[in-house]
């Protein structure tokens, strides 16, 4: 499943559609990794001035999906979660 698809059409307009309706579009760790490429995208293109972000179905988004994002932190080893200072 695409959960974010990202035609950027010549001109001025670039689209965004979240495509979980069955989540109500809720965003995965997956979802936020394709909205930051394709943000990080848009400085380098000077054929789109505006980015519109819509979602599949009854809902624009319900926010984060808990059940995947928790359950992958859950499943992850907590060393992978410290952060270093030094």
């Amino acid at each position: 499943m695409e959960a974010l698809r990202q035609p950027l059409r010549p001109g001025w307009r670039g689209d965004g559609h979240v495509t979980r309706p069955e989540k109500l579009n809720a965003l995965t760790f997956d979802v936020y990794a394709d909205l930051r490429d394709l943000l990080g995208e848009l400085p380098h293109r000077e054929d789109v001035s505006v980015l519109v972000i819509t979602g599949t179905g009854r809902g624009f988004c319900s926010g984060g999906d808990v059940h995947e994002i928790i359950g992958e932190l859950l499943s992850a080893d907590p060393r992978s979660c410290w952060i270093s200072r030094g």
